[in-house]
């Protein structure tokens, strides 16, 4: 199918349901940026591409929906990095648009020539440049699917001067991939430690929030009357008024939260990084994290799993199929033992840092 390399663009963008873009419009981007309003693409124009970058990751995580950035070659897209980085580890799905100076200039000082590439190669979780025209709806695809895929920003690099050629296309395919649920043995193995646990705890991470499991997690909390703590930044990841919520953990966390971690003899970190600044010891004094307990990981991703913590079993899986399965698997007297005195002390712990707030 012949058409324009904008309009192949524009194709892929709706596609995917992309139509929010976030920045600065520059000469750079024009030719598909002017193809916004007649696609239905709104092109919300700001101050700063800082500020739009911002705008973007707050947008993506509140809609659900994925937006994209859009600026000017060289400084325009410079000014994305640290919004781009924060999104990265806000496990947001952006794509950002990057145009370069044009091929024909490369290496001869170009308009506002930078190395693009390499400024975002430890910004984004997957980056590439498309290399011929003819390839824009290719590379576009497989961007904003990688994107998806990590949950997180990922770059495609354009050379300004591949705009407004008529080139011959075929329109690429999404092809979507099921989440994992983890796998059978580290299931069962999960499963046996959460039975037999005498003061489980369960940490939920981003991934909870992500992956839809917040009702997954109070069924297997209610199911074990097991607390719930939260990682830093991740409070959303359970209701704050359930009786079993026992609060953050990391730099201004709960005291009540930390104590009750402390006792754990079983942890399952659910979505979770076990990102190092959330389990740093607080207000001076206390070094919460159990050390002798049996630490439990679930992350979509297998690169975090044991990288910060060690662990006794790991899963990959989606959060919320991991935790139905393992409240599938429970022993019928999983979280028996020291039931009582477990929500006492949960209890006990709460008003005491309540006590503690209300005279500072």
């Amino acid at each position: 199918m012949k058409m324009t390399t904008e309009e192949a663009f524009i194709k892929v963008l709706q596609m995917h349901g992309i139509d929010n873009a976030f920045g600065i419009i520059g000469s750079a981007l024009m030719p598909v940026t002017d193809l916004f309003p007649a696609a239905g693409i709104m092109f919300w124009d700001c101050g700063h591409e800082n500020s739009g970058g911002m705008m973007a990751d707050g947008f993506s995580r509140a809609s659900g929906k994925m937006s994209m950035l859009v600026g000017q070659n060289g400084p325009g897209i410079a000014n994305f990095v640290t919004a781009v980085k924060v999104a990265y580890w806000n496990h947001t799905p952006l794509l950002l648009i990057t145009p370069q100076a044009a091929n024909m200039t490369i290496g001869q000082g170009g308009f506002q020539e930078v190395p693009q590439m390499a400024m975002f190669e430890d910004i984004v979780a997957y980056q590439e440049e498309v290399r011929h025209p003819a390839r824009m709806a290719e590379v576009l695809n497989r961007v904003i699917l990688q994107a998806k895929r990590a949950s997180a920003p990922a770059q495609i690099n354009i050379p300004r001067d591949f705009w407004t050629q008529v080139v011959e296309i075929d329109m690429p395919s999404i092809i979507e991939f099921e989440r994992p649920a983890g796998g059978e043995n580290a299931i069962a193995q999960a499963a046996e430690l959460l039975s037999n646990a005498k003061f489980p705890v369960i940490l939920n991470g981003g991934g909870v929030v992500l992956g839809n499991a917040i009702e997954a997690t109070k069924t297997l909390a209610e199911r074990l009357d097991a607390p719930v703590c939260c990682n830093y930044q991740h409070n959303d990841a359970f209701p704050g008024s359930h009786p079993l919520f026992a609060g953050p953990l990391g730099y201004n966390g709960s005291k009540a939260g930390m104590n009750i971690i402390s006792k754990a003899d079983v942890v399952l970190a659910l979505g979770n990084r076990l990102n190092p600044f959330s389990t740093l010891p607080s207000y001076g004094i206390i070094d919460y994290w159990p050390h002798n307990a049996k630490i439990i990981q679930v992350d979509i991703n297998p690169d975090r799993i044991g990288l910060t913590k060690p662990i006794s079993v790991g899963i990959v899986g989606d959060s919320r199929k991991v935790a139905d399965a393992l409240l599938s698997q429970l022993s019928s007297t999983a979280g028996d033992e020291g039931r009582e005195e477990r929500k006492a002390f949960v209890q006990k712990a709460k008003e005491g840092w309540d006590k503690e707030l209300a005279t500072m």
